[in-house]
């Protein structure tokens, strides 16, 4: 069967993105599918003129447009598209375009709006979406039915696969989220609140499945990985960090504790999420990892502390023990995926506790066995769904 996925692939450091594209195909391709992906490349899209006067005109925008507050977000801003600037030169360096062409199948047309997905939609026998935050974007633009398969024939089957939204839907975009939905011949979600979310709006028979770098076996991803150069170091503290903006955030100081008690090495990796990936730490630089090395990274570690779902995801693959420190700011609905994934398999225990000592929390032992058991419950499911909705 031919299957065309859509979801996000153009990041050059955010692992958890490209991995999640690759791995779906990847699954995909083992049960003897032609998997591939659909590579949709938006131009920024401007909002209608009624929308810009809608929107400027509420008295909390008014109000808005004159506070301090709007003089700190430019400069904010500001700030953020330097770090962008920077990244751009800096991810050279983490190849993610020579993993993409190696390891990724894809449309050999960029498409660039609905209109070209209208024009000329992708030969497929399937339409997939997800996983990742593909339901994030605002409902006020039209190109957002992208994200909900709104092109190629009406017999093409529609369906999403763990798809995720990471936010909250405002009240008025809850009519166009359900009409969207309605489309769709089978939904899954990555979380149980997305789940509760289409319940509520009468949306039926959903159902919440795994993320697709959990449907792979481990030997998959061991196979993709290679040592970076500074790999002769055999104790260490991994982190991979996304959507942080300080030190502060991390908890630096008790971490800068543990390590000098323990005498491990630390290695860190930051990416860009909803805020420019940057410099966290004076002391150990921001590494500029391929997706092989970031894999070895974490497989070779003695522990690994994240803010990042799918850093808590192959932590789980590769055994890994770990923390992972919740978001507290504006982001902090992404935590969302990964309260719901640890509850699901048992490692709730696993979310960094600050009022704890965080030698007796990283330390304390993990039952895999447990653990790989209740994952492979929640693989059946997953690849029941799939199986089911592919025939």
């Amino acid at each position: 069967m031919r299957i065309g996925i859509l979801t996000y692939w153009t990041s050059n450091n955010n692992y958890g993105q490209i991995l999640q594209c690759y791995a779906l195909q990847k699954f995909l391709r083992l049960q003897g599918h032609e998997a591939f992906l659909i590579r949709y490349l938006p131009h920024n899209i401007k909002i209608s003129l009624f929308q810009k006067i809608k929107r400027n005109l509420s008295v909390k925008k008014l109000l808005y447009r004159f506070s301090p507050q709007k003089k700190r977000d430019k400069e904010l801003a500001a700030f953020e598209h330097s770090l962008y600037l920077r990244n751009v030169e800096l991810d050279k360096i983490r190849k993610f375009d020579d993993f993409k062409n190696n390891y990724i199948n894809a449309s050999q047309k960029v498409y660039n709006s609905m209109g070209e997905l209208r024009q000329n939609p992708p030969e497929a026998d399937v339409y997939i979406c997800g996983s990742d935050q593909v339901w994030n974007n605002s409902l006020l633009s039209p190109e957002t039915s992208v994200w909900y398969l709104n092109f190629g024939e009406r017999g093409i089957r529609r369906i999403a696969y763990a798809a995720s939204i990471g936010r909250d839907i405002s009240e008025y975009e809850k009519k166009k989220f359900k009409q969207y939905l309605l489309r769709f011949n089978a939904i899954s979600v990555r979380e149980k609140s997305s789940l509760l979310l289409c319940e509520s709006l009468g949306i039926r028979h959903v159902q919440v499945t795994l993320d697709p770098t959990l449907l792979l076996p481990v030997e998959e991803y061991r196979k993709l990985e290679s040592a970076p150069q500074d790999s002769g170091v055999k104790t260490y503290l991994f982190m991979y960090v996304l959507n942080v903006s300080c030190k502060d955030e991390i908890y630096w100081d008790k971490i800068k504790a543990y390590l000098s008690r323990s005498r491990l090495d630390f290695k860190i990796v930051c990416s860009s999420g909803y805020m420019q990936a940057r410099e966290l730490v004076n002391e150990y630089a921001n590494l500029q990892a391929t997706l092989p090395e970031w894999l070895f990274y974490i497989d070779n570690s003695s522990y690994v502390m994240t803010t990042s779902f799918h850093g808590v995801v192959f932590c789980i693959k590769m055994h890994k023990p770990f923390l992972v420190i919740l978001l507290t700011n504006r982001y902090a609905k992404g935590n969302d995926r990964i309260i719901s994934l640890l509850e699901a398999i048992g490692l709730s225990e696993r979310i960094f506790n600050p009022n704890l000592q965080l030698k007796m929390q990283i330390e304390k032992p993990i039952n895999w066995e447990m653990v790989d058991e209740n994952v492979s419950k929640l693989q059946q499911k997953s690849f029941e769904f799939l199986k089911n909705n592919l025939k």
